[in-house]
């Protein structure tokens, strides 16, 4: 390499230096000495200052570099030295005062040792034995629980998503239900301007609805344990009957009314009746609580409560001598004459899946969950659509029933649907219910 390449980048960098140099002399200068206009002297005070400006943070920074790494290296040193000294104290101690070390550890096995095998050591080995024994069933029933999920559970719910959706659906709609229930019940008890307020069937808490949409979400949840395991089908079906049965939806009601009405609806239809009557001959009568609705409501409860058990046992004692003769369920066998008109079930049904419903001796009914044809003996056929709140769905099964008596006479037609004495209500109870009074 030639000498000359030798001094290029001094000479760069020297050159560099200079020009700087030169830059900031010629502005000093000309801040002191120039005269002649003001703008150059604001021009070179401006430079001047982004130099000093620019050295001071070079500098700055230099020197902040300088003492960290100073500083650091003085730490490091400080650590050596503290470690120098705690081992040249134990070197020392072990070489010229042995009995210092052999008091520590007879102070040790003495009294430190014993106080940590009890309080330390015994309840580890203690948490040792029975982690042996309970890891290797934690392990098992991972592993039967994953193979279950991975292979059982995911395959049934991708198979079955739309009856898990519809579940979703049928919960959302009880949620909502039940809400309305309750607002329309608390709404006397907020704004009670007339005597509308004070009648009885305007003060029930509809129950019916929510059952309904909770007999739905069971008839899914059977329907999706049906595809997972067939062997629990029977006892499921006897188990989740009660759900299912609408004596049970009505006994709910009614029980639950009955203790409404006793704590707080009575109390409060009396005091506002009691303020309507201010203080004439009627005072007395109208401030008397009236018990009759939570006496109805109780007694129609007690006894849905026992159809429902009645009904209950019945298909527990079939399904029961159905399993251990062997024999199958007594089942009407299917008629051989077409059941409604070609006409009518054309222009009705179409292609939907109906299913008939026997309702008394002389009186039928076919649904598709829309629409309901009433057929009797010696009568026209009674179309009824819409015959259904909600569409359901038939495939889940259609029963009818029917009662009367303390069951179909509510007080003053507290749930809305008061029938004469003596007459009878027929029920669809599918996916959904309604009353149907055939004697008028």
């Amino acid at each position: 390499m030639p000498a000359a390449a030798l001094f290029v980048v001094p000479f760069a960098a020297s050159l560099c230096f200079f020009c700087a140099l030169e830059r900031v002399l010629n502005a000093f200068l000309c801040l002191i000495l120039w005269e002649g206009s003001r703008w150059k002297g604001v021009a070179a005070q401006q430079v001047l200052v982004c130099q000093v400006t620019l050295v001071c943070q070079l500098l700055f920074g230099v020197l902040s570099g300088v003492v960290s790494c100073v500083f650091r290296v003085l730490a490091w040193w400080a650590l050596f030295f503290v470690a120098f000294v705690m081992l040249s104290m134990v070197h020392v101690t072990w070489e010229e005062f042995p009995v210092v070390w052999t008091s520590m550890v007879d102070f040790y096995n003495s009294d430190v040792g014993p106080w940590v095998g009890d309080v330390i050591v015994v309840p580890l080995s203690i948490l040792n034995l029975i982690l042996r024994a309970v890891l290797p069933l934690w392990n098992s029933v991972m592993w039967v629980g994953q193979g279950l999920v991975v292979h059982g559970v995911l395959p049934v719910v991708v198979e079955n998503i739309g009856v898990l959706l519809s579940m979703a659906l049928e919960v959302v709609n009880l949620c909502e239900h039940f809400a309305q229930s309750a607002t329309v019940f608390m709404r006397p008890f907020l704004v009670c301007t007339d005597v509308a307020c004070l009648r009885p069937e305007a003060r029930g808490l509809n129950l019916l609805t929510p059952m309904g949409d909770l007999r739905q979400i069971v008839g899914h949840a059977v329907s999706l344990s049906r595809h997972m395991c067939q062997t629990l089908a029977v006892p499921l079906d006897v188990l989740v009957y009660p759900l299912m049965d609408i004596n049970l939806a009505q006994g709910v009601h009614n029980l639950a009314n009955a203790l409404l009405h006793l704590l707080t609806v009575m109390p409060h239809v009396t005091v506002e009746r009691c303020k309507l009557a201010g203080d004439n001959s009627f005072s007395l009568l109208m401030c008397t609580p009236d018990l009759e609705p939570v006496f109805s409501h109780l007694v129609a409860g007690v006894s849905d409560m026992g159809l429902m058990v009645d009904n209950w046992l019945n298909v527990l004692f079939a399904v029961v001598v159905s399993t251990l003769t062997g024999r199958p369920i007594a089942t009407c066998d299917a008629s051989v004459d077409p059941i409604l008109p070609s006409v009518v079930s054309e222009a009705l049904f179409a292609d939907r899946s109906t299913v008939v419903v026997g309702l008394t001796g002389w009186l039928y009914a076919v649904t598709d969950g829309l629409t309901a044809v009433y057929v009797g003996s010696g009568t026209s056929n009674l179309q009824s659509s819409g015959a259904w709140p909600n569409p359901v769905n038939v495939a889940y099964g259609v029963a009818a029933v029917s009662y009367g008596g303390i069951g179909a006479v509510e007080s003053e037609g507290i749930s809305g649907q008061a029938t004469t004495v003596g007459s009878l209500q027929v029920l669809f109870c599918g996916s959904f219910y309604l009353g149907r009074d055939l004697s008028r």
